[in-house]
C-alpha cells in the first residue's frame, strides 16, 4: 500500500510486553521508541496524506507522546470529508480529557471507549458522557467487558450481552470488538449487527493467547455476509 512509503526507517520498533496473573488480570508493560515520535513529515512520506482518500473508513487509537498526538491531529484536520474517522482513545488518551482530544472527536463518526474511558474524557459520570460525546459523534459504541456492550445513537440505545466463552486471554479483545464492528458498518449492517458480530469477534479472541482465537473471514462465512 501507499503507507508503506511513509514508514520510519531508523530507531527500535515499540515493544509492549503483557503480563498474565492466575485471575487473568494483566499488565502491560510498554517501550514506546520511535512511536513516541512519530512526525507529520514521515506520514506525509513521498505522497503526501493521498493515502487517506482511497478508503472509507480511518480507524485511530492512541499512541505514546505529544509528537505522535499531534500528527494524528494534523491527519484528521486533514482527511477528506467523505472518509470516515473511527476512534478509540483506550485509558491512555481519555487522561488527556476531552477539550485535547475534541479536535479527534469533533471528526469521528465512531467512538469506542469503556464506561471508565468516558467518564476520564468528560469529567461526567458515564450516561451524562455519552450523551456529551453524542454532541459531537453519531455513535459512541462502549465496551462493558463481561457485560458486554451499548451503542449509543440519535438517543438510542443497543445493548449487546457478551458470549459466554472461558476466558485465556483478554488482551486486543476491545481492538477486535474495533474491527468487528467496523466490519459490519462497511458491509452496510445495522448497528445491531454491527454489535453482535463485533461481540462475538472479542469473545472468540479471547479463547486463546495472543492472536491465536483471532478471527477472519470465516466468522463473516458464519453470518452469510462473505
Amino acid at each position: 500500500m501507499i503507507l508503506q512509503e511513509s514508514l520510519k526507517e531508523k530507531g527500535d520498533s515499540s515493544i509492549c510486553v503483557c503480563l498474565l496473573d492466575e485471575n487473568k488480570n494483566r499488565t502491560l508493560c510498554v517501550f514506546p521508541s520511535t512511536v513516541r515520535e512519530l512526525t507529520i513529515d514521515e506520514v506525509l512520506g513521498k505522497v503526501g496524506l493521498d493515502w487517506t482518500f482511497d478508503t472509507k473508513f480511518l480507524h485511530l487509537t492512541s499512541m505514546v507522546g505529544d509528537t505522535s498526538f499531534e500528527t494524528q491531529k494534523y491527519v484528521v484536520k486533514n482527511t477528506p470529508s467523505h472518509v470516515k474517522i473511527s476512534f478509540d482513545p483506550g485509558m491512555l488518551y481519555a487522561e488527556r480529557g476531552l477539550d485535547a482530544l475534541l479536535p479527534i472527536i469533533e471528526k469521528s463518526y465512531v467512538i469506542f471507549a469503556n464506561d471508565k474511558e468516558i467518564e476520564r474524557i468528560t469529567g461526567k459520570n458515564y450516561e451524562r458522557g455519552v450523551k456529551e460525546l453524542l454532541k459531537y459523534s453519531e455513535i459512541v459504541a462502549c465496551k462493558l467487558g463481561e457485560e458486554g456492550s451499548k451503542v449509543f445513537y440519535n438517543d438510542k440505545e443497543i445493548y449487546t450481552p457478551i458470549t459466554k466463552v472461558e476466558v485465556v486471554d483478554t488482551t486486543g479483545a476491545g481492538d477486535v470488538y474495533d474491527a468487528g464492528f467496523l466490519a459490519g458498518l462497511l458491509l452496510n449492517k445495522s448497528l445491531n449487527e454491527c454489535a453482535q458480530l463485533a461481540t462475538e469477534a472479542a469473545s472468540l479472541s479471547i479463547t486463546d493467547y495472543g492472536r491465536k482465537r483471532y478471527p477472519d473471514s470465516t466468522l463473516l462465512r458464519r453470518y452469510g455476509w462473505a
